[in-house]
């Protein structure tokens, strides 16, 4: 009797389990965040005839972001070629792969009309390839906005079955990120009289190494802490003409 009623209940807590994740997906809408320069394309307007709900933001990185890990740049054909020729293609690839752990691509429109207004038409297979195996890109192809839109839609419902929702934009800092900003404290910390605090002071005024190094004597005084006479001194360091010595120079330690 015991088993019998072990067996019942906890076939009834599967049974509920059950429900509550139906119920859980019917009533959680999909949501995708879209690019606000996306407006005209019309995928917007087929995603919410699907029931995804549209979240206009001016993003940063991509086109649309489904979740957390994944997020999309859409290239119509003549957008496809002209990024390709003037290098806007791979800046963004890179972008897109150091924010997003699954960046993808999708090329929307007729993909054989692309090749055969290149005079070569394995620069198009050669800039893929370059893309999936240097930048890890995932390439989908579309026909129009209906198709990019409901393959947007696959993503988000299989983004959905993941888990539970989070906030949609986590854009990852890049893995290179903390190194540069290690750097630039260290270039600037070694202006005379100037330490990592105050390094840090001037970077964060004056934003870039090169803005810290061009700067007159008083916006460096500007900064606090440095005051005027160190900012003449580090001044007159960097103007002064290199003077080099008739002895070999040493490999710095």
């Amino acid at each position: 009797m015991f088993s019998r009623f072990f067996v019942r209940s906890k076939g009834l807590r599967l049974f509920s389990k059950v429900c509550i994740e139906a119920y859980v997906r019917k009533v959680t809408k999909l949501r995708i965040l879209a690019d606000e320069r996306e407006k005209p394309s019309g995928v917007a307007d087929a995603l919410k005839n699907l029931g995804v709900l549209v979240e206009y933001r001016k993003l940063e990185v991509a086109d649309y972001i489904v979740s957390r890990e994944v997020a999309v740049e859409r290239k119509e054909a003549e957008d496809f070629l002209r990024s390709l020729f003037d290098g806007r293609l791979f800046d963004q690839a890179r972008r897109l792969s150091q924010s997003y752990r699954i960046p993808i691509i999708i090329l929307e429109g007729d993909a054989i009309s692309i090749g055969q207004k290149l005079k070569n038409r394995g620069t198009l297979w050669g800039a893929q390839v370059s893309l999936s195996l240097k930048y890890g890109i995932r390439f989908f192809q579309t026909s129009d906005s209906k198709e990019t839109a409901e393959l947007l839609h696959s993503l988000a419902r299989h983004e959905g079955k993941r888990g539970p929702s989070r906030p949609l934009v986590s854009i990852r800092k890049p893995k290179g990120s903390l190194e540069i900003s290690k750097a630039q404290l260290a270039v600037v910390a070694c202006l005379p009289g100037i330490g990592p605090k105050l390094a840090d002071g001037c970077l964060r005024r004056l934003k870039t190494v090169k803005s810290v190094f061009s700067a007159t004597a008083a916006q460096l005084a500007m900064v606090p802490g440095l005051g005027r006479t160190r900012a003449e001194r580090i001044v007159a360091f960097l103007n002064h003409p290199y003077e080099p010595s008739n002895t070999p120079p040493h490999p710095f330690h």
